[in-house]
């Protein structure tokens, strides 16, 4: 069995807490408690410090206690800072508390000493207090820097912004150093993320990946009961899960306790899954469950962080693999996450050379996102959708194969890449990643900074692909699931949809096939034949309100053609709620620059959802804001940021309002927050804040604004011309 460290020794070395910050703090924490603890003769090593004479210690002896604290306060002291300290006050107050206790070593060797230094002794009570005051203070902490992934990120806005400057464009709602690491939540609009050192490890932007990590291995598994998740991390996997009735206990394995206390700010993501009394946390490491566990599973999904981050590659290794194997009870399943970002080909391989040997049948899935997804299976048999087609109408689930944008129960291969022999060919050449050589672990960091290598990734993954559905599949589900397929590939504006009409080429037509064929025409900017398509469609199915929403965009794209708006104007008379219809209605006459129509619009569209989300306030805002109507205007964007704080176009609008009726404090705060949390959005945003200023009579704040305006937008004259006079 391989040397597992027990989950409270587990302390990984990205953290800044663990025996790291330990060690740190022990320089200065040596001697106090192991003289206190074991009752040292600290006179006696004072002395030896300070180089004072005193008969009744022996040179050797005294040594030898100096020796003894330090070895022995370096031990208390580190245990004591990894697993005490930083949990509890923080790693920036635990630094403070180092250099005030380095402070006070200082003061009581100069009151020992003869004669005593007094102006010396006085400094260093001036900046222990100084130290005291600034580890109590946040105005020494920036958070948003301290929860800011630099290694990862530093090149992501790629303007000329300040390293600062990108920080701060996220809020940091929550920020907790735990016994791992420390664990973050920022927000930013309508964006809100997990981060882990820094580095995201969910967000609403992988909300496709982790739901689909929960649902592929549960829609393909006949009766998934019990069910293992390794890692907690937004939470978005545990309750795809959460959603499938059969589903009677989801075990959760994860190793920093501060992840769920981060849950709560995380609730659009997890939807509340911790109240769910099915699912049960093991706050442990994910290997040390495995191997102590006796329970069976029909499932078990690993989503683990990037193997390039310490300790993370031994979730990926053949002992890990064969322990997961032999905890899936009969006909169970495996789902292994693999980043498609940052990621050699070769590493890929390797990931799928070890995991092959431990199932029978391996497939590779590709998430919208461009993430990898392992199905494995521990028995051989043909795939088929009869469980998609029973569970389909549930609407907990109808919720996430919509987000999915699943258009019908057999679209799941729109996600499938490689069949169990493809990626057995792509793993030939893979080495093979064991505990005694974790070769993942050195490997991956080599792909960590620079390109991400997804169109490396995917060329390679291309290579091998031999067809466009599992050869799994019943043969009868071939036609459903290519269309199907081909719906959802438009939805996700993926690069296969053309392959699947492709395919499809020589099927008798039928109204939903037409309405394929042309959505790609229509998507290549073939208008013509798109039309075609579609009123083949409206003929093949007369009362087809999707055919006739599809041939209303493609006469709107034919110069001249009104023809769209009548069509829009005819389905709304059978279905005065068809939200595509309503949306399509703004957009038509937004594009007219008909503003009073366009909101009008806009009210009967937010007036048909269920719950309007803030950007569609947020719209309707602007749109009567341009209508001229200011009152109305106002209060859309008001109720907007009621929903969303953060709403980049809410702020930018009503910044603007406020700054025309005169009402500059409240235009300088929304200004102030686009200028901070989105400071490359428009060049527009610094000019009014500039007038702002000038009209408080602050004209060096205004220079300072524009030069930053100039700085982030060389090209604006504008911004030139301002700052000139």
């Amino acid at each position: 069995m391989p040397r597992v460290l027990p989950p409270i020794l587990k302390i990984t070395d990205e953290s800044f807490s663990g025996l790291v910050l330990g060690q740190f703090v022990a320089a200065a924490l040596a001697m106090l408690p192991t003289a206190i603890l074991f009752g040292f003769n600290f006179p006696a090593v004072v002395a030896l410090i300070t180089g004072s004479q005193n008969e009744s210690h022996q040179p050797g002896q005294i040594t030898g206690y100096a020796y003894a604290a330090n070895t022995c306060g370096a031990i208390t002291t580190a245990v004591c800072a990894g697993f005490f300290l930083v949990p509890w006050l923080g790693s920036f107050r635990v630094v403070a508390v180092t250099a005030a206790t380095n402070l006070l070593l200082g003061i009581v060797l100069e009151w020992r000493s003869t004669p005593r230094r007094y102006v010396a002794l006085m400094v260093n009570v001036a900046l222990m207090g100084c130290v005291f005051a600034a580890g109590c203070s946040s105005l020494f902490y920036d958070r948003a820097l301290a929860s800011f992934g630099t290694v990862l990120y530093w090149n992501y806005h790629r303007g000329p912004i300040t390293l600062e400057e990108a920080a701060n464009t996220e809020d940091i709602v929550f920020l907790k150093d735990g016994l791992n690491a420390t664990i973050s939540v920022s927000r930013r609009d309508t964006y809100v993320a997990l981060k882990t050192n820094g580095k995201v490890d969910a967000s609403n932007v992988d909300t496709i990946t982790q739901i689909l990590l929960g649902d592929l291995g549960a829609i393909f598994h006949q009766h998934p009961r019990q069910v293992l998740v390794i890692g907690f991390g937004g939470g978005m996997t545990a309750s795809a899960l959460s959603r499938f009735p059969e589903v009677e206990r989801i075990d959760c394995i994860e190793i920093e306790p501060a992840v769920l206390r981060a849950a709560p700010y995380l609730e659009q993501l997890n939807r509340g899954v911790l109240r769910d009394a099915r699912l049960h946390v093991i706050l442990d490491d994910a290997r040390n469950a495995l191997l102590t566990s006796r329970e069976q599973y029909d499932l078990i999904i690993s989503e683990p962080s990037n193997p390039w981050i310490a300790g993370v590659a031994t979730l990926f290794t053949d002992e890990f693999y064969a322990a997961a194997r032999r905890r899936l009870a009969r006909g169970g399943l495996f789902v292994q996450w693999v980043q498609g970002y940052s990621l050699e080909p070769s590493d890929l391989q390797m990931i799928l050379a070890t995991i092959a040997p431990h199932f029978i049948d391996l497939t590779l899935w590709q998430s919208a996102g461009a993430d990898f997804l392992i199905l494995a299976r521990t028995e051989s048999g043909s795939l088929d959708f009869s469980r998609a087609r029973a569970i389909w109408s549930i609407p907990p689930l109808q919720e996430d194969f919509s987000t999915l944008r699943l258009t019908r129960p057999e679209s799941w291969p729109v996600y499938f890449s490689l069949g169990d022999a493809e990626v057995r060919n792509l793993a030939a050449d893979g080495n093979r990643n064991t505990d005694d050589r974790t070769l993942l672990e050195y490997h991956a960091p080599r792909a960590m900074v620079g390109k991400t290598r997804t169109a490396e990734l995917m060329a390679t993954v291309k290579r091998f692909q031999n067809g466009l559905l599992p050869v799994e599949l019943n043969a009868s589900e071939t036609r459903v699931a290519l269309e199907a397929a081909a719906e959802s590939s438009l939805d996700l504006h993926m690069g296969r949809s053309a392959e699947y009409v492709r395919a499809l080429d020589a099927e008798t037509p039928t109204a939903s096939l037409e309405i394929v064929r042309g959505r790609l025409a229509l998507r290549e900017n073939r208008i013509a034949e798109a039309i075609t398509h579609f009123s083949r469609a409206t003929m093949l199915e007369p009362q087809s309100a999707k055919a006739m929403y599809w041939l209303a965009l493609a006469k709107h794209a034919t110069p001249g053609d009104s023809e769209g708006d009548t069509l829009l104007t005819r389905i709304l008379q059978r279905d005065p709620k068809n939200l595509l219809a309503l949306a399509s209605r703004v957009e038509f006459a937004r594009e007219r620059r008909d503003w009073l129509a366009s909101a009008q619009a806009q009210v009967e569209h937010m007036a048909a959802m269920k719950v309007p989300p803030a950007s569609e306030f947020c719209t309707l805002g602007g749109l009567w804001a341009r209508a001229g109507n200011l009152a109305s205007a106002e209060e859309a964007l008001r109720a907007g940021l009621q929903r969303e704080p953060y709403s980049y176009m809410c702020h930018r609008e009503l910044g603007e309002m406020d700054r025309v009726k005169g009402r500059l404090a409240a235009a300088q705060e929304n200004l102030e927050f686009v200028v901070r949390f989105y400071p490359e959005a428009d060049s527009g945003t610094y000019l009014s804040l500039a007038l702002v200023y000038r009209a408080q009579g602050h004209p060096n704040r205004a220079r300072e604004i524009l030069k930053k305006g100039r700085r982030i937008f060389p090209n604006a004259q504008a911004i030139s011309r301002m700052f000139s006079h």
